[in-house]
């Protein structure tokens, strides 16, 4: 805020919520809403998991960036099968 020189209405304004949930993320409140950090973070040019939790988000790993070692667990024939799980709390 001090780089940008914004207040705490500025920052409600931009991430789309009131004064006083800007008040409770800076005195420690963890946002509920996901978006408007995403908003605010896209509005102030800086990565969304700096400004959330002050860590800097990891680069994502491209072919041929990491090198793996081969070590056979099986020989043979097998079947694979992968299914999708959700969750027991909604459906």
């Amino acid at each position: 805020m001090k780089e940008k020189d914004f207040r705490i209405q500025d920052i409600a304004s931009i991430a789309g919520v009131g004064k006083s949930v800007v008040h409770s993320w800076m005195t420690g409140t963890t946002p509920r809403d996901l978006r408007a950090v995403k908003r605010l973070a896209d509005a102030l040019d800086i990565q969304f998991l700096e400004l959330l939790l002050n860590e800097r988000e990891p680069q994502s790993v491209q072919p041929g960036d990491a090198e793996f070692d081969e070590v056979p667990l099986f020989e043979g024939i097998c079947r694979v099968r992968i299914e999708r799980v959700k969750s027991a709390g909604k459906a």
